[in-house]
């Protein structure tokens, strides 16, 4: 039997059955997945689209040319291709808006995804995502649920984890 994921946070809207919001999930192998919930309409029976994306953190590394790329966190010299082939495709002016968007700065968004903490990582990933679409961020892991089932899955666990862990709703992003 599968071991069902903790829930390490919390981010988006606190009511994510109603407005949207994801869960902050460690599967005990070293790789958080943030799973957000993103709402179709309002209507009771509405659908909603939930997206799974790995939290990876990644690393600043200065190329021969002297431009720094982020890379994933393993990368070394010993790969066999500089910096420049492994650097992700918002690694360049993608940033900018999406700084703007949010209200921060490309220097504080390339801090969180860099952070070894999870939850900043999941706040970099939800402003990315909140900019440039859900579908287009994660890693095509997304699926179509009714609320009503999402309630009937989530709704228990989400508010013990909630009660247990914060009593309080300034965690939330």
């Amino acid at each position: 039997m599968r071991k069902q994921p903790k829930i390490i946070g919390f981010i988006g809207d606190c009511h994510p059955f109603e407005y949207g919001g994801g869960l902050v999930l460690d599967h005990g192998d070293g790789k958080p997945t943030l799973r957000y919930f993103e709402p179709h309409d309002d209507s009771d029976d509405s659908r909603f689209t939930v997206s799974d994306i790995t939290l990876d953190r990644r690393i600043r590394i200065k190329g021969m040319d002297g431009t720094t790329y982020l890379v994933p966190e393993g990368y070394n010299d010993s790969w066999p291709y500089g910096p420049a082939k492994y650097r992700e495709w918002y690694d360049d002016d993608l940033l900018f808006p999406v700084a703007a968007f949010t209200g921060s700065t490309v220097s504080d968004l390339v801090d969180r995804v860099c952070s070894e903490d999870p939850m900043e990582r999941a706040s970099f990933y939800y402003d990315l995502a909140s900019y440039h679409g859900w579908a287009n961020v994660g890693h095509g892991d997304t699926e179509s649920w009714r609320r009503m089932e999402l309630k009937k899955v989530y709704a228990h666990r989400f508010a013990m984890a909630r009660r247990r862990k914060y009593n309080r709703l300034d965690i939330w992003v």
